[in-house]
């Protein structure tokens, strides 16, 4: 996966995918979060502060209640009810 984003994310984008937000372990500590920006791009955090699993686990909680609340959005036809 890591592969398909770019080193200097500055100058070019990821590549352009539907992929839900994605945290890697490495021995039981979160390495990298691989998610895709408004615009579809795959992007990578790897900044030490945002990988503390307590940082993960809200993150992807507010993703998820965003997600909830989106109705017109890729993902609403997984949560319509």
């Amino acid at each position: 996966m890591e592969h398909l984003i770019p080193q200097h994310t500055d100058k070019y984008k990821g590549c352009e995918l539907i992929f839900l937000e994605t945290c890697f372990f490495k021995a039981g500590k979160p390495k990298v979060v691989i998610k895709t920006d408004k615009e579809f791009c795959m992007i990578a955090v790897r900044n030490p502060e945002k990988l503390k699993l307590t940082s993960v686990k809200h993150e992807f909680a507010a993703i998820m209640r965003d997600r909830h609340k989106d109705t017109n959005g890729v993902f609403s036809l997984l949560y319509k009810k």
